[in-house]
Order: structure tokens, then C-alpha cells, then sequence
């Protein structure tokens, strides 16, 4: 292989204020935005969008409803952080250290949608977690499931 990773360019490009502007520095809110699009599994929004098809009560969705919330806030906490940090590097900066970073980030990001199981499997029925898309259903129905899996809205 010649050249950066694929995650390594994909920090290159992140840090753009489009991708093919080299030299560019996209502000830390751009930054932040982009990586909360793809490093961020929002579950409770893929489960309220199949609520038909889980048949969702109304209680079920308001509490998920509310626990989005607080996914959502955790997740635009790790990624303001990691948004500041890469937009402050400098204009010659460690691609390689930029990624540990970006890593650390979507790692810390994904323990706290594993810390959710617990309170899903409290809320759902058996027959619910069955019909669950087959990813969240492996997350939901696996003990200490460590996989990773991306919902694009």
C-alpha cells in the first residue's frame, strides 16, 4: 500500500473546509459535525423510526424519546472535544496521532451506546428485541457484544 490509510485520509479530509480545498481548515463545528454523522450510532433514532414494525408503545417511545437525549448530549461532548482538538493542530500536524485521537473518540463514543443495553432490554419485549434490525439485535441480545455498526439518516 502507497500513501496514507483510509482513515488517515479521512481525518485529512475531515479537517477541510471541503474536501478537495487542500490547505484548508474546516472551523470545529464542521468538524464536529462530520464526525457525528459517521461515528455515531444512533440507536434510539433507528429504534423510533421502526416503531410500526416494533410496535412501540406510546410509553416506549417517549422513554427512548428521552434517553436519545442524553445519547445525543454524550455524543456531542466527545465530539466537540475531539472537533477542538484536531481543529487546533497545527498547519504540519501528526496524521498518525490525529487518527489515535479520532479512535479514542468513536472507542469512548461506542461504550456509551454499549451502556445502553441494559436500559433496552429493560424497555423492549422479547418478541421487540426479536424484531430489532439484525445488528442492534446481536447488541441488545449479546452479553458483552463489542461490534459496530453505523445507522445513516
Amino acid at each position: 500500500d502507497y500513501g496514507h490509510s483510509p482513515v488517515e485520509q479521512a481525518v485529512e479530509l475531515n479537517l477541510r473546509i471541503k474536501p478537495p480545498l487542500v490547505g484548508t481548515r474546516a472551523t470545529a463545528d464542521t468538524v464536529k459535525a462530520r464526525y457525528m454523522k459517521s461515528g455515531f450510532a444512533d440507536v434510539y433514532k433507528a429504534m423510533l423510526l421502526l416503531g410500526d414494525s416494533l410496535a412501540l408503545t406510546r410509553a416506549q417511545s417517549e422513554q427512548m424519546q428521552a434517553e436519545e437525549v442524553i445519547l445525543v448530549a454524550k455524543a456531542d461532548t466527545i465530539y466537540s472535544e475531539l472537533a477542538h482538538r484536531l481543529a487546533s493542530l497545527p498547519q504540519h500536524y501528526d496524521v498518525a496521532d490525529a487518527v489515535k485521537h479520532v479512535n479514542a473518540a468513536n472507542d469512548q463514543m461506542w461504550e456509551a451506546v454499549y451502556a445502553e443495553v441494559p436500559f433496552i432490554r429493560q424497555l423492549l419485549t422479547s418478541a421487540q428485541q426479536r424484531r430489532l434490525p439484525l445488528n442492534l439485535r446481536e447488541m441488545v441480545t449479546t452479553e458483552n457484544y463489542k461490534g459496530r455498526f453505523y445507522y445513516r439518516f
